[in-house]
């Protein structure tokens, strides 16, 4: 586990304490903090790092994943993050309200200060609809706007461990989980085995062990591709086919889009035209194997993965090496059923006011997904559950 966070201003204006309350609550544990102060003409610069690791070097804060340097003669922040993409590094122009910044391994307190601010977010269209395809958000045109991702150096320099995996101890309370899970990845997210994850991690810590874990089988996965992109291939050669048309758009995210096009133009009362489909060389397993190292790992498997090791408190070791079986349990039913605290959470949510706040999202549709679901039409537990991760994140970030 590692955390940083930190505020410089250059504007002569002081650091806000209740901006460094929200960094602080956004770590966990025993905190370390490194302050430092240049005269201006007018005022002062004035920088506050702070860790929850004890920092070696004033002028460097965080590790070999996610590191910020103080240059003091220049008065600038140089932001680096490297590695696999299991440790986030986020970012705050000022903007007009000042000439500063703000930093913070998780995006959330930052998304606070901007809606403080009233710094406006922009393509949220986009981003929305790149959410429903994708189940994660990739890039720096995402839900976080105005707050941007430290762009990831990857290094595919996996740790080898011989550690043996935990067992799994459900939780009595699986909707107090979800949510402490979206706040503590700072995004909404669409992998509901992330639960199991934390309960295996958080009984890992409660032996005082460290643990790892490892990613699914690519092979497999793989093998299911080539075989979906074979079918594809064959209804694109018949008429009215929407299949084929999400291929098209899709491209090799395909393999794991959460809704269709028309569903995604249905929940968000607009057409589709920006999808998500990055352009590479090869066969499909070439390709499956670039976009999952680009973009799925660091940018959602690495990244769930980190956050319930976090919130567990528990030493993680990612190794490609480690066993990865699928936890199951029974998110349909969990859902369908009022005495599941996840079916108390999805009913309240979705039938609350306004559960997606400024998000382009008709929560009527929803309901008639949710519905369909509860009388055992169709099964959509997982289109259902990225739209509960997605409705408690807007709360979070406008509460």
């Amino acid at each position: 586990m590692s955390g940083i966070a930190g505020i410089l201003r250059r504007d002569g204006q002081p650091i806000k304490e209740s901006w460094v309350a929200k960094l602080e609550n956004s770590l966990q544990g025993r905190l370390w903090r490194f302050e430092d102060s240049v005269e201006l003409s007018e005022g002062s610069a004035e920088l506050l790092f702070i860790s929850d690791t004890k920092m070696s070097d004033n002028c460097v804060i965080g590790n070999e994943s996610t590191s910020v340097l103080w240059n003091k003669e220049t008065l600038e922040l140089f932001f680096a993050r490297n590695g696999i993409g299991n440790h986030q590094l986020y970012v705050l122009n000022l903007g007009k309200a000042g000439d500063g910044v703000v930093f913070c391994s998780n995006p959330m307190p930052l998304l606070h200060i901007a809606s403080e601010l009233e710094l406006q977010a922009t393509n949220l269209l986009n981003a929305t609809q790149q959410f429903l395809q994708l189940g994660f958000v990739t890039g720096n045109e995402s839900l976080l706007s105005p707050v941007l991702s430290v762009p990831l150096e990857i290094d595919l320099a996996f740790s080898s461990c011989n550690q043996t995996e935990s067992e799994i101890e459900r939780s009595s309370s699986v909707a107090e989980d979800l949510i402490s899970l979206v706040s503590r990845i700072g995004l909404p997210f669409s992998d509901y085995t992330l639960l199991s994850k934390l309960w295996k991690y958080r009984n890992a810590s409660s032996k005082g062990k460290s643990t790892c874990d490892g990613f699914e089988n690519s092979s497999v996965r793989i093998k299911e591709s080539v075989k979906l992109s074979r079918w594809q291939g064959m209804l694109s050669q018949l008429p009215k086919q929407t299949k084929a048309r999400d291929w098209a758009m899709f491209g090799i995210t395909t393999f794991d889009s959460i809704f269709s096009i028309a569903r995604i133009e249905q929940l968000t009362s607009h057409p589709f035209d920006s999808p998500f489909n990055p352009q590479y060389m090869g066969s499909i397993e070439e390709q499956l194997k670039q976009y999952d190292n680009e973009v799925r790992n660091p940018d959602s498997v690495f990244r769930g993965m980190d956050a319930a090791a976090d919130l567990a408190q528990v030493e993680l070791e990612i190794c490609d090496e480690c066993a990865n079986p699928i936890e199951s349990f029974p998110l349909s039913s969990w859902l369908r059923s009022p005495q599941s605290s996840l079916g108390q959470l999805a009913g309240d949510t979705f039938s609350s006011k306004d559960p997606f706040g400024n998000l382009p999202i008709d929560n009527s549709v929803v309901l008639k997904l949710f519905s369909a679901h509860n009388q055992e039409t169709k099964d959509y537990s997982k289109e259902l559950f990225a739209l509960l991760t997605l409705s408690l994140w807007s709360a979070q970030v406008h509460a």
